[in-house]
């Protein structure tokens, strides 16, 4: 069994703000039954995910009846460490996150092991009276292959002295024809600061501007508040989009406004944590209320 550990690689880390990026060069294959990514997010010598392939090769017998029924099957999967998790929209199947997504309390979060990004295998069908194979079992957000053809993030969490730190991991993995066939990482990043957003893809390359967002300029005060508070230190020159959601992620309210602050109650809600996610042109900002 071959196992690949991201300290025999060469790392490029880059820093911009509060967000550590790594560059994984060359990218980082893992092809092999039982291969796994030991994925260090926050470089620390400590492990927060192990990302693995499981994979049986072989082909079909014909004809194939009788038991096991399901045949050659592989997967990959991720196991989160003590205090790490995986963004989930399904329970035990990983979000597969486009560019420039929100990665913050308010997804849904998993922390049990084996999780399945993608997994295919092969089983016996009955097709004019013989039993012959079908390629055809399937699962996972990433089974499509998408991830290959443009940049898909896993949304990653984990914690650090105490605290919350949000991150992610850009890999992809190729839609099996009869067999998955490998995964690739390519780079990661994370949030130094606790308990603050980072965006999918964030700090890959400054260029584009996505690890430029402010996160400072905007206060929401008082917090904690009994239930009536002010958001401060808006664009007045554009439209701010305002989204709040409780603490398993359901919508709560939405509006627009144009305007430096905005004065907003939510006295009709429960007492509890929730999140704001404010859109001011370019800019995405996050930020944790908790409610009295």
């Amino acid at each position: 069994m071959k196992y690949a550990l991201l300290l025999l690689s060469l790392v490029t880390l880059q820093t911009h703000a509060q967000i550590i990026y790594t560059d994984v060069v060359p990218d980082s294959v893992f092809a092999d039954n039982g291969d796994t990514c030991h994925l260090d997010l926050n470089n620390d010598g400590t492990d927060d995910f192990l990302i693995r392939l499981n994979r049986s090769t072989g082909s079909c017998p014909s004809p194939c009846s009788g038991p096991p029924y399901l045949l050659h099957p592989s997967s990959v999967s991720i196991d989160p460490m003590p205090g790490s998790a995986v963004s989930d929209t399904l329970v035990q199947q990983p979000m597969m996150l486009a560019p420039l997504r929100v990665i913050d309390a308010s997804l849904a979060w998993e922390t049990t092991t084996s999780q399945s990004l993608s997994s295919f295998s092969v089983h016996c069908i009955t097709f004019m009276g013989e039993q012959v194979c079908a390629h055809n079992l399937s699962g996972g957000q990433w089974q499509s292959g998408l991830s290959v053809d443009s940049s898909r993030y896993l949304g990653l969490s984990f914690t650090a002295a105490g605290s919350t730190h949000y991150g992610w991991a850009r890999i992809s993995i190729p839609h099996a024809q009869v067999s998955i066939s490998s995964f690739t990482l390519k780079d990661y990043a994370y949030n130094s600061v606790p308990d603050e957003f980072i965006l999918a893809g964030e700090g890959a390359d400054i260029s584009t501007g996505i690890a430029g967002i402010t996160r400072s300029s905007v206060q929401v005060f008082p917090n904690p508040t009994s239930g009536k508070f002010t958001i401060e230190g808006l664009d007045k020159s554009r439209v701010t989009s305002i989204e709040i959601r409780n603490a398993i992620g359901q919508g709560i309210q939405r509006s627009e406004i144009k305007g430096e602050q905005t004065g907003i109650d939510l006295s009709s809600q429960p007492s509890g944590i929730y999140f704001l996610t404010i859109r001011m042109a370019e800019q995405v900002i996050s930020r944790k209320l908790i409610k009295q």
